[in-house]
């Protein structure tokens, strides 16, 4: 062995131990800024009241849900209203049937479960129908998604992105795989929040192969919000949801400037304010049109499907801490060339801290106090949908060259 195979594997081992290494100091600052916070869980707090409520014969869509907030939650800034749609039923049923601190450590866990697990899935399912990926490369999405600022946050508050994380997840392993059981499973997690899950099933619906899918997905929805029905009738419901979704897009939070993706860079270059019903629906037909488009099964599938995430994250109006679903492209992109990989993790970097760059470059709008990593996350969203955008435009004409030529 020549002293440059002892130096390469002497590197490579530093690599794949160090790896472990920075694995768990990663999950220990997870833990600790996380499930052992002292920070006010303000949006569990949704969630468990409405099972509450639900589990007493109440209906949270009216408006004893602020008072009994108030009442519950003294000392705290209680929940106003009730966002969520009627399939939240079992999910909030069952978040509230113990106390509200047990709920919130056992919601804490199943958040971490759900990270865990959801990366587990893409990883299992991309390693199978496209390519053996490294353990570095594994170990690198793990320990992004413990150290990126949006994870804490996220598990700190007892947000719901998890929920979305593994339904994208499951949705990502799913079509790699072509497994309509998981797709089923995936679709039902994502319509949990219908902005998020609604571009993906016009991704499935462009190809008539995955439309039963999305027929049981729906049921599975449907059946979930029935009993939400027996405490309040269709019509009432959809008067006070519609009141109620149009205070949600006044709160000082859900202002574009404390958003990301396109609705914070329309108010920030030109002042306009883009509704997320508006912005929902170009990403569903943005995702139309990229489903129809798409290659046959194979190898390019991660890429397209990368393409879709970025472009479904970038235009539908989150937050800086629902960036956690972007985790998965550090899987997806292994197949890519190094130039288009490089401009990917290039956008990552600006949104692995987001909140934290902003602070210490001061770039952010400083007439909000929420979210001031919106700034620079949009536009680490726009570099790595670039990137995307090119290496899926090269697919595409390569495909056309070879249909050509066939």
């Amino acid at each position: 062995m020549t002293g440059r195979d002892e130096g390469q594997t002497l590197t490579q081992r530093t690599a794949f131990y160090g790896s472990f290494v920075l694995l768990a100091l990663a999950l220990f600052y997870l833990l600790q800024k996380s499930v052992f916070s002292s920070d006010e869980p303000s949006d569990y707090q949704f969630i468990w009241l409405a099972g509450d409520m639900w589990r007493s014969g109440l209906n949270p869509y009216s408006d004893v849900y602020f008072s009994l907030g108030e009442e519950r939650f003294v000392g705290l800034h209680p929940p106003k209203v009730w966002f969520y749609p009627p399939n939240w039923w079992p999910v909030a049923w069952a978040s509230s049937a113990t106390s509200f601190e047990t709920g919130l450590l056992l919601w804490r866990g199943l958040s971490a479960l759900c990270l865990g697990a959801g990366i587990f899935a893409v990883v299992h399912a991309f390693q199978r129908h496209v390519g053996r990926i490294g353990i570095l490369r594994i170990n690198s999405a793990l320990i992004f998604a413990c150290l990126m600022s949006a994870t804490p946050i996220a598990m700190a508050l007892g947000q719901t992105s998890f929920l979305s994380f593994l339904g994208l997840s499951l949705f990502l392993a799913a079509f790699l795989s072509d497994r309509k059981i998981l797709m089923v499973a995936g679709i039902s997690l994502l319509m949990l929040k219908p902005q998020i899950g609604l571009p993906f099933c016009f991704f499935l619906l462009a190809n008539r192969r995955w439309i039963s899918t999305l027929v049981i997905a729906a049921i599975v929805s449907i059946a979930a919000a029935f009993p939400a029905f027996l405490y309040v009738s269709p019509a009432s419901f959809i008067e006070n949801y519609v009141s109620q979704f149009s205070f949600h897009n006044e709160m000082l939070p859900n202002h574009p400037r404390a958003m990301t993706g396109v609705r914070n860079l329309g108010y920030d270059l030109f002042g306009v304010w883009i509704s997320t019903l508006q912005l929902t629906l170009t990403a569903s037909v943005f995702a139309f049109l990229l489903g129809f488009f798409s290659g046959p099964p194979g190898k390019t599938r991660a890429i397209e499907l990368g393409f879709l995430l970025v472009l479904v994250v970038l235009i539908v109006p989150l937050h800086t801490y629902d960036m956690m679903l972007l985790v998965p492209l550090i899987v997806l992109v292994a197949r890519m060339g190094w130039i288009y990989q490089g401009i990917v993790f290039l956008g990552l970097i600006l949104v692995f801290r987001a909140n934290n760059l902003a602070k210490v470059t001061g770039f952010f709008d400083h007439s909000t106090t929420h979210f001031e990593g919106s700034r620079i996350t949009s536009i680490g969203l726009l570099i790595i949908f670039t990137g995307l955008l090119i290496a899926c435009a090269e697919l595409f004409n390569r495909r056309q060259r070879t249909e050509t030529l066939a």
